[in-house]
């Protein structure tokens, strides 16, 4: 399985995760060469746990760099979770690619190469 950004993050044109590829540039989504239909919020959360390469990512984290939000320590955060199951369905078989870190958040599924970077 092949785990890596093409560029750096900050300007890649394609990420990938496994057999998820994002064309950033066209905000596209495919798995296996199959398109993957995603909404807004669906997008930047694959993007953001594909970016961060297998590290753990709190719910409130999430809140703040997808939704924007500011303070989020009177939010609830299960909104979070929704919408990782629902990008986990519509991801079919690479939804198992995404992790969830009971009682911390989520992290993407990661190679060995990754810990030595």
């Amino acid at each position: 399985m092949s785990w890596q950004s093409d560029v750096t993050e900050g300007d890649a044109e394609t990420l990938s995760a496994g057999i998820i590829t994002i064309h950033t540039k066209h905000w596209l989504v495919s798995v296996l060469d199959n398109p993957v239909e995603l909404t807004y919020i669906e997008y930047l959360l694959l993007k953001t746990l594909v970016i961060e390469k297998g590290k753990v990512i709190s719910r409130e984290t999430l809140l703040e760099r997808v939704w924007h939000y500011g303070n989020v320590s009177l939010l609830e955060t299960r909104t979070v979770d929704v919408h990782i199951g629902r990008l986990r369905k519509k991801l079919g078989m690479a939804g198992n690619l995404i992790i969830t870190v009971r009682n911390v958040g989520y992290r993407m599924a990661f190679s060995p190469e990754w810990i030595s970077r």
